[in-house]
């Protein structure tokens, strides 16, 4: 080996550490940058929250002056939705690597949307109001979805997309938008109104469940209301998607986590009600439903999970419960919602009977 060779050698393997180095530094390009001006929450913590596979996860955080500015600096690998709290004060937003957000916060009410201005503004100015304003029609002239009668229900749904259709198109012909955050906004809409027809169904058969509950202990005869063609036809418009989940779509999984109440959950609480099971069987149940149902393995996967979630949350650690998570880890087991279900049983373990107890003061 001639000592040109040599050196060349010895100089592509020094090139590679550093070549290693300099592809790993982050760029500007890599960041995401909110600025803050306040007019409520001073001296507040500010937080940028990304709620994904079952889980929180706290991916910034900063606090805003005496004055109500602060800002913030996030290295995204890709676009994602995000929640941001300052203070008292929330809203979703959508960020991708080199926005340069400002947010302007005017006053503590929900109903009062942030707004924005910079590079990344139009979509989340679009996200802003739309979220405010389905905050506000589902809640209108002083009466919650669970106060409706499912014809108001239809009529207010009726009035609440065509809102959000006049706004979405009169909105993209005024500023300059991306095709395909234009579908991602379309897609994003359509989820959260078929997330509303669930929750107000949620609420209708839970009324329904506890006043048949509450005739069988009296004696007396219950059977439920007749549900308008219509509105039965929307309860079951659920786009069973994987790569909405894989999006990390917040709406996606509030519709799916309502799916599941109404399709899955309230059914099987029904159906013990009649046959008098004992409700511990429930876990078992609703995950055999789950189990035989006609669903893509992405989405028959996060509803076993949440099952799981919701049964933790609701009673804790149970034979039946510990049965389910057993066999869904045999399952999934390199399943992305196995960090937060490993959360809650640790949780529930740590207290179980011959445990310590946990220090308490007061």
């Amino acid at each position: 080996m001639n000592n040109m060779n040599l050196f060349s050698r010895i100089f592509l393997l020094l090139s590679i550490p550093l070549l290693f180095l300099l592809g790993c530094k982050h760029t500007e390009d890599d960041k995401a940058k909110i600025t803050i001006r306040s007019q409520s929450q001073l001296n507040a913590p500010v937080k940028v929250i990304h709620y994904i596979d079952l889980g929180q996860r706290t991916i910034a955080e900063s606090k805003t002056d005496s004055t109500g500015f602060g800002s913030i600096e996030i290295i995204l690998q890709k676009p994602m939705f995000v929640n941001i709290q300052i203070g008292e004060k929330y809203g979703e937003i959508y960020l991708a690597p080199g926005y340069d957000l400002q947010i302007n916060e005017a006053g503590q009410e929900y109903k009062i949307p942030l707004t924005f201005s910079g590079k990344g503004a139009n979509v989340n100015n679009y996200i802003s109001w739309v979220n405010s304003t389905v905050e506000g029609i589902k809640r209108a002239k002083g009466k919650g979805l669970y106060e409706l009668t499912y014809d108001e229900f239809l009529n207010r749904f009726d009035s609440l997309k065509t809102t959000v259709k006049n706004f979405h198109s009169n909105y993209i012909d005024s500023v300059s938008l991306p095709i395909e955050i234009v579908s991602k906004l379309e897609k994003k809409n359509a989820i959260k109104l078929l997330t509303i027809v669930q929750e107000f169904n949620a609420l209708k058969l839970m009324g329904n469940l506890n006043s048949k509950e509450e005739a069988q202990n009296n004696g007396t005869e219950y059977s439920n209301p007749k549900l308008p063609k219509e509105f039965e036809k929307l309860t079951n418009e659920i786009p069973f998607e994987p790569a909405l989940l894989e999006d990390g779509y917040l709406d996606y999984e509030q519709l799916l986590s309502y799916y599941w109440h109404t399709h899955i959950d309230l059914r099987v609480r029904e159906e013990i009600l009649v046959s008098k099971t004992p409700k511990n069987k429930i876990p078992l149940l609703t995950n055999a439903v789950v189990k035989k149902g006609d669903y893509p393995e992405a989405i028959r996967e996060f509803l076993i999970a949440f099952d799981l979630k919701y049964r933790f949350t609701e009673n804790g650690i149970t034979p039946e419960t510990d049965s389910v998570f057993n066999s869904f880890k045999r399952a999934y087991q390199h399943s992305d919602y196995l960090a937060a279900l490993n959360k809650d049983y640790d949780a529930w373990l740590a207290i179980a009977p011959g445990k310590p107890a946990p220090k308490l003061e007061g």
